[in-house]
C-alpha cells in the first residue's frame, strides 16, 4: 500500500527491540542494543540515506540488498520466538526449558517457508539466535496474550501454514492450536 503512494521513499527494514507500551502511553524498551536491517538495494538513495539517519550510537544498524531476504529474516526469527514463548505462556529462556525440542523444528518450517518465497535462512543460525536471547526476554506476541490482547497469530503463523500446509509444518499448526487453547 504504501509503495502505491510513496513509490520511490519506501525503505524495506526490520527492527529486533523489546519494547512495551506503558499505562502512561509512552515506549519503555527492556532490550540493550536494538537491531535495525534496512534493505538498501544497489543505487537506492533513499535507503542509503535512511541508514546513514540510523546510524546513531545504540542502535546496531546493517544492511542487505535484498528486501525479501531482510524481511523474511526477521520473520523466520520471530515466528519461532513468537510461537515457542506464547505457547508456553512463559519468557523465553523457561519456554526453551518447557519446549527444548520446539526450537530447532519450528525455526525448519520457517525457514522453509523462506525459501519457498526466495528467501534463505539458515535454521540453525535462527535456532542459535533464539537460544541466545536473554531468559526473561518476552515476544510482543506473549504479551498481548497475557493481556488479553487480540494475538497476530496470523501474521506470524499464517505464512508457513499457508505455504507449507499442516503437514509441511506441523509444529506451527501445533503451537498455533495450543495458543487457541486445544491444548
Amino acid at each position: 500500500y504504501l509503495r502505491a503512494v510513496y513509490p520511490a521513499d519506501i525503505v524495506a527494514g526490520t527492527i529486533v527491540v523489546e519494547a512495551t507500551k506503558l499505562p502512561d502511553g509512552t515506549i519503555g524498551q527492556a532490550s540493550m542494543s536494538p537491531a535495525i536491517t534496512l534493505a538498501v538495494p544497489s543505487g537506492s538513495g533513499a535507503a542509503a540515506a535512511a541508514a546513514g539517519l540510523l546510524d546513531v550510537p545504540g542502535l546496531r544498524v546493517t544492511t542487505h540488498p535484498d528486501e525479501t531476504q531482510v524481511l523474511w529474516q526477521k520473520l523466520c526469527m520471530l515466528a519461532t520466538f513468537a510461537l515457542l514463548t506464547t505457547t508456553a505462556e512463559l519468557p523465553v529462556g523457561a519456554a526453551r526449558e518447557k519446549f527444548a525440542d520446539w526450537v530447532g523444528p519450528l525455526a525448519s518450517e520457517a525457514c522453509a517457508t523462506a525459501a519457498v518465497h526466495g528467501a534463505t535462512v539458515d535454521p540453525e543460525a535462527v535456532e542459535a539466535q533464539i537460544r541466545g536471547l536473554p531468559e526473561e526476554g518476552r515476544s510482543s506476541m506473549l504479551k498481548d496474550r497475557l493481556a488479553g490482547r487480540e494475538l497476530e497469530l496470523d501474521a506470524i503463523a499464517g505464512p508457513t501454514l499457508r505455504t507449507l500446509g499442516p503437514a509441511g509444518a506441523p509444529l506451527t499448526l501445533r503451537a498455533v492450536q495450543a495458543i487457541l487453547g486445544d491444548r
